[in-house]
Formats: structure tokens, sequence, C-alpha cells
């Protein structure tokens, strides 16, 4: 099913209340700001951005309670492509956190930009932090990934004691 996401339809409501895939097709720019549950989801569909740009993309859940955190929590399978991301602020206590989701396993980025929206906006975490992702899975050989930029600043708080290596995985230009 290919639902169509607009500024008067913001469809990613229906990703916050289900967990199923869906294959979302943007044909408007669309501001996020007010959607707070998407980072619940994990997202097995593909994303046509359009070459048009989500903007508001503002998070914040203190909690120990996520392991995972970003516009989706998780992505498996899917694929994002043909798209502009505008992020601000993105605050969490989960181990992986990203702009687009805390951990992408086999997903594919092809085309996708991650700007910050202000210049003193930070994606903040506690281990493993990246402008696209905190955690980038592939064992899938025809995962792609290619024409990638994120200009967006990323911390790694290190607060638990189970810290990784390379904190700042898979992507920021301003690490």
């Amino acid at each position: 099913v290919d639902a169509v996401v607009n500024a008067a339809n913001n469809r990613l409501t229906d990703i916050e209340n289900n967990r199923q895939s869906n294959h979302l097709r943007l044909i408007d720019n669309v501001n996020l700001n007010g959607i707070k549950d998407t980072y619940k989801v994990i997202y097995t569909g593909t994303f046509e951005g359009n070459g048009l740009t989500m903007s508001g993309i503002s998070l914040d859940a203190v909690t120990n309670d996520l392991a995972t955190f970003g516009l989706f929590g998780k992505t498996e399978y899917a694929t994002i492509r043909n798209i502009n991301f505008e992020v601000g602020n993105i605050n969490s206590t989960a181990r992986y956190v990203g702009g687009i989701a805390g951990i992408a396993i086999n997903t594919s980025f092809v085309d996708v930009k991650v700007n910050s929206s202000d210049i003193n906006a930070v994606i903040k975490g506690a281990n493993l932090v990246g402008g696209f992702v905190g955690l980038n899975v592939v064992n899938d050989p025809k995962v792609e990934n290619y024409n990638l930029y994120s200009s967006v600043s990323v911390t790694a708080n290190f607060h638990n004691q189970q810290t990784d290596i390379g904190a700042k995985a898979f992507g920021s230009g301003k690490e």
C-alpha cells in the first residue's frame, strides 16, 4: 500500500500507531512539529521523498526504557531515498540515537540529506550517535548507501558502563 504524505494529511501519525510495513511517498514539504511517538516504530517500508523536505524534527525522551531513538527507532530492510531531513535538537538517553533511526538494519539510504534546522542543534545520546543513524548494520549485499550528507553536530554522553568504540557512527559532517 502506497500512502501519500503531504502537509494536509501528515501520514506519519499512521506510523506512530502501528508497526506494519508502510510505503510512504512524500508529495509536499512537511513540517513534523508535534510528532512525538514515531521513535517507537520499527520501519520496514520504502520512504520515497521525491526530493522534498521533512522539517521540524525535534525529539526529546530522557528515559532508561529506550535502546533506540530517532525519527524512527529502528529501520529493518527499509529503503529511504530522495529526501531532505531538517532536524533540530534530538535529545535522548537511549544507547543508539540518530537523526533518522537509532539502528538501521539492512536499510538502503539513497540521495538523503540530514541538515540542521538551527546552527546550534545537536543530536545527543548515550553511546552510538550519528547524523543518520546511531548504529548501521549491513549484512545484505543488496543494501545501497550513497549520496549521503549530514551537517548535524552529534554528542555521545557515555553515561553508562557499556561504552562502544566509534561513538559517532555513520554520519555527521561535524563530528
